[in-house]
């Protein structure tokens, strides 16, 4: 960590993922990083045994969680500006997109097909019964291990952190870069799909707006 309390992820997709220790938050996050049980996903790959047959596929479970946790603060960030009301979940929501993947065995979605079981399962256990990342996380929230698990259960009381984690556009699944977009009310979920540079807003009422970037900043409603 250098001096000013800022920790640097140099990562190969999303450049320098930086965790600043001045923030709570972003202070458990570099806790919870330093942790066995993450440090443990150093050492499985991501597309389980393809690494063997593809040399090149040797991505980690650790490298997609930094990756993901990224992506998420992106995402929340941007929509906090527009509803401050959020920023209270923003623990929640870092940490579950950062934990998502901690319940994973050797080569990964492969091992639950031979040994069944499911990591989801595991990752509950873990965040419950581990003794260094559970005291960890009630540090900031006596309830933030529950909270975190009803996130990937889709019962978090407000539908966009879940979605946020785990639905079918998270951050954990698609490619997704963040830009303020003018809508007519706060928005309580935004999607930007990089390949096709089409982005989506949805506002409280449920209304979605739809834009397209014009170059230097600006968009257009489409």
């Amino acid at each position: 960590m250098r001096p000013d309390g800022i920790r640097v992820y140099h990562d190969p997709l999303h450049g320098g993922i930086a965790l600043h220790g001045g923030d709570p938050t972003e202070r458990l996050l570099i806790e919870l990083i330093d942790t066995p049980e993450f440090q443990r996903l150093r050492r499985i790959r991501q597309l389980g045994p393809a690494s063997l047959t593809f040399h090149g596929a040797e991505a980690s479970r650790f490298t997609h969680s930094l990756g993901v946790m990224a992506v998420a603060r992106r995402a929340f960030d941007a929509l906090a500006l527009h509803a401050a009301e959020l920023l209270p979940h923003r623990t929640t929501v870092l940490c579950a997109a950062l934990l998502h993947d901690i319940g994973h065995g050797p080569f990964s979605h492969t091992a639950e097909d031979i040994f069944g079981g499911s990591h989801e399962d595991w990752t509950a256990r873990i965040l419950l019964e581990s003794q260094v990342l559970n005291p960890l996380l009630r540090s900031l929230d006596a309830d933030l291990p529950e909270i975190i698990i009803a996130t990937y259960r889709k019962q978090h009381p407000l539908p966009l952190v879940s979605q946020l984690i785990s639905s079918q556009l998270d951050c954990d699944r698609s490619t997704i870069s963040c830009a303020t977009a003018t809508t007519p009310e706060p928005p309580t979920a935004i999607w930007i799909w990089s390949e096709s540079w089409v982005y989506c807003a949805t506002t409280p009422s449920g209304e979605r707006w739809w834009w397209r970037p014009m170059g230097e900043g600006r968009s257009s409603i489409i």
